[in-house]
């Protein structure tokens, strides 16, 4: 029988398949895909613009200032209109919306989804006051246009696993310098609360005493924008925003009638992260790194040289070709 020269070690079996084997490893250690470990759901929503204005023409009889400048009293109405414009989300869709009255109007663009939460908004809030003339009936008549405006943010959600997130939040409000004899007022309230409570807040409002140096007699209120980050728990979380602006006409003796201003804006983007794949059982980075290189240099043709197997013409006819298993079937072996 002839001698058969053949050596075949178990690093021999590893060499012959050495893509597959690298492959596999690089599968079982996560691979270059990324997952999130957990979704929203929502459970409630509130996404609604609204804009009001009272259009009113008054008449006045007499005249009086208690010591003051004489103004005009006693007045008398003589028609008032009360136009009103409201858009609501009424499921979970995107949102994208604008209600407008004369001299008001508040948009809102938003969007709900299993990984983010979206808001922007504006408002904008400009009255008018006039004198007519040649009054019928009164010593003086003045009719204004003050609106009103509401942009409503509110949506709750249950996410179902401790997820790492991102928030930021920010916005502004604008209303005439408080020394000027013009009406308007803003506010601008964000929040964000979850299982223990209140997770961050943002608010913007009303200066008194236009504490920011006033451009053309404006006050802008805008404060330092809020952003968060970590990891959130599961459980429900709610994204409430409110943004509020009015302005009213007015009338003063030494200027006349006078327009009032007021307005704002804000956007809010609440993000789950996408998480790191794990780590390969038992083995760090720098372990997992050195088993690929390993496997990579045993498949090298220098590798493959040296362990090359010697037989006979005989031996080699009867051989039969064993198929190789693939990286994805060494990886499922691999996690078992």
């Amino acid at each position: 029988m002839p001698t058969v020269a053949y050596r075949r070690t178990r690093a021999t079996r590893r060499a012959r398949l050495p893509a597959a084997v690298v492959a596999a490893v690089a599968l079982w250690a996560g691979g270059s895909e990324t997952a999130r470990a957990g979704t929203f759901a929502p459970i409630s929503q509130l996404r609604e613009v609204r804009s009001d204005t009272i259009d009113a023409t008054r008449g006045y009889t007499c005249l009086g200032g208690g010591g003051g400048p004489p103004l005009p009293s006693c007045p008398t109405d003589l028609g008032t209109t009360t136009p009103s414009d409201i858009a609501a989300a009424t499921d979970f869709a995107a949102f994208d919306e604008t209600a407008a009255t004369p001299g008001g109007s508040a948009t809102q663009t938003s969007s709900i989804t299993p990984t983010s939460l979206m808001a922007i908004g504006q408002n904008a809030a400009n009255a008018t006051a006039s004198v007519l003339p040649n009054p019928p009936c009164c010593l003086f008549v003045l009719r204004t246009v003050d609106p009103t405006t509401v942009n409503t943010y509110q949506v709750t959600v249950a996410l179902d696993a401790a997820t790492a997130f991102t928030l930021t939040a920010g916005g502004w409000v604008e209303h005439p310098d408080p020394s000027f004899p013009v009406n308007g007022q803003g506010s601008l309230d964000i929040s964000f609360k979850g299982p223990s409570g209140a997770l961050g807040s943002f608010h913007a409002s009303y200066d008194p005493g236009c504490s920011v140096q006033p451009t053309f007699g404006i006050c802008r209120v805008e404060p330092a924008p809020l952003a968060l980050s970590g990891t959130l728990p599961a459980g429900t979380y709610t994204l409430d925003i409110v943004l509020e602006a009015s302005s009213a006409g007015s009338w003063f003796p030494s200027v006349g009638a006078l327009s009032g201003y007021g307005v704002g804006a804000y956007q809010v983007a609440l993000d789950l992260e996408a998480s790191e794949p794990p780590p390969v059982p038992g083995l760090g980075p720098i372990a997992t790194g050195a088993l690929v290189a390993v496997l990579a240099a045993l498949g090298s043709p220098a590798a493959r040289g040296r362990c090359s197997p010697r037989r006979s013409r005989a031996h080699r006819s009867r051989g039969r070709a064993v198929p190789e298993p693939t990286a994805q079937a060494i990886a499922a072996a691999l996690a078992r």
